[in-house]
C-alpha cells in the first residue's frame, strides 16, 4: 500500500506543478493538485511512524532476547499487536482515500 518511492517522487512532480504561476490561474485544478500532495504528505507521515514503530520494536525484541527478559517480551508482544492493528487500519484508510471516497 505505501510506497514511500512513488511517493517521495510524486510529491517532487507536485512542488514543481505548484512553483508554475499558470497553475493558480485554474483554482480548481490547484486545489485537486494541493489536495493530492496534502494526502500523499499524509502517507509518507504515515509510513514513517510506522517504519519509525517497527524498527523500535525490533530493537527492544533483540535487547530482551539478549538479557532474557521474558517479561519484556510479553509486553513487546503485546506491542506488537498494537502495531499490526495501526497497520492495517492504515492500510484500509489508503484503500478508501481515492477521490471518489469523499463522496460517500
Amino acid at each position: 500500500i505505501f510506497d514511500p518511492i512513488f511517493i517521495e517522487k510524486r510529491l517532487a512532480e507536485l512542488a514543481a506543478l505548484l512553483e508554475n504561476d499558470e497553475i493558480w490561474k485554474n483554482p480548481a485544478e490547484s486545489a485537486k493538485l494541493l489536495k493530492e500532495q496534502k494526502k500523499l504528505q499524509n502517507d509518507s507521515k504515515i509510513f514513517a511512524e510506522l517504519t519509525s514503530n517497527i524498527n523500535n520494536l525490533k530493537e527492544l525484541f533483540n535487547l530482551s532476547l539478549e538479557e532474557n527478559d521474558e517479561q519484556m517480551l510479553l509486553q513487546l508482544i503485546k506491542e506488537a499487536e498494537i502495531l499490526a492493528k495501526e497497520c492495517k487500519k492504515s492500510e484500509v484508510e489508503c484503500l478508501f482515500a481515492g477521490e471518489a471516497d469523499s463522496n460517500n
